[in-house]
């Protein structure tokens, strides 16, 4: 993902469209009238974008009050059960189109547990399930994180008008891990394609409610006596909370003169956490019964998520618990 300020990504456009230019008008006089045309043509298409943008804006419109459909249905505040024989007749009409192919056993291995909804409302846990099942999502959830995640209520993205970036909302019931009700991430671009800066909520967690940090124990050495002893220590460990924080990136002098590996280092964390954030939108969001379910095909499948001794090696020195 390129880097790149809204001034540069002007000049870059400006430079690109006069180049264009200087090879038509270097052209033969009559055949460069022709070219003209087609350059015209082809400059409308910025035209055409901006349609797209108010058809995305729109359909984002329409979709809005089902999410929130949803979210009633899931926290149990209402249960439209008129929809329930378009269901029905939905299914009938499916089973008469596929014939025997409507019983397959392409869905046998998909095994949901329900007892624990029985005498429940809604679905407790949905979201926490939801992104668990998402392969890139759920590697950066450790076990420390879901019992927090339970209390996530909703998620919610809306695009800006201009699809210049995008707000996420992660939305949470009153807990005993943080004061925030919502945790907003938000995404910067430049015309949908280059980042410009990521901005997101502090986190007001309560006291040693901190998923990011765990104590550990470190030996120290007096370097006169030369005894040992044994201090706790407050250390980073892996979070899926560690999403929660700001990135902003140096201008191109100051990103320039820093060393190779910091660079890198920095353009991966943001590549990372734009590819979480994408992933969220476009695919979770909107999809998220699907996933819950486990019904959608999961490009990444065979991937192999992080193993229980890699997360157990997650920070520095040894974990106090």
């Amino acid at each position: 993902m390129e880097v790149e300020t809204t001034d540069d990504k002007i000049k870059d456009d400006q430079y690109y469209e006069q180049r264009l230019n200087k090879v038509i008008m270097s052209m033969p006089e009559d055949v460069r009238d022709r070219f003209k045309l087609l350059k015209v043509i082809s400059s409308k298409k910025d035209n055409t974008v901006e349609q797209i943008r108010k058809l995305n804006l729109k359909y984002e419109q329409i979709k809005a009050p089902l999410y929130d459909l949803r979210l009633s249905i899931i926290n149990g505040e209402s249960f439209p059960d008129d929809y329930l024989n378009k269901f029905d007749l939905k299914h009938e009409q499916l089973r008469s189109e596929l014939g025997n192919d409507a019983d397959g056993d392409d869905c046998a291995a998909v095994e949901i547990k329900t007892d624990d909804l029985v005498d429940q409302q809604g679905v407790p846990g949905f979201w926490l399930k939801v992104l668990k099942a998402h392969t890139l999502v759920r590697d950066y959830i450790k076990k420390h994180d879901e019992p927090i995640l339970k209390h996530l209520a909703n998620i919610t993205g809306e695009h800006f008008p201009d699809r210049c970036g995008y707000e996420l909302v992660f939305t949470f019931s009153e807990n005993e891990y943080m004061t925030n009700t919502e945790l907003r991430k938000v995404y910067h671009m430049i015309d949908e394609r280059i980042l410009e800066k990521v901005e997101s909520s502090s986190i007001n967690w309560r006291e040693g409610k901190d998923p990011t940090k765990k104590m550990v124990k470190k030996k120290q050495k007096n370097k006169k006596t030369g005894a040992v002893r044994t201090v706790m220590k407050k250390g980073d460990q892996a979070s899926f909370f560690t999403f929660f924080k700001s990135i902003t990136m140096p201008p191109n002098e100051e990103m320039d003169a820093m060393p190779k590996e910091e660079q890198d280092e920095l353009t991966t964390k943001l590549d990372e956490d734009f590819d979480l954030a994408n992933d969220i939108i476009n695919e979770l969001i909107p999809e998220a019964l699907e996933f819950y379910l486990g019904v959608v095909d999961d490009e990444f499948s065979d991937l192999d998520s992080h193993s229980d001794e890699d997360e157990n090696n997650d920070g520095e020195g040894e974990d106090a618990n």
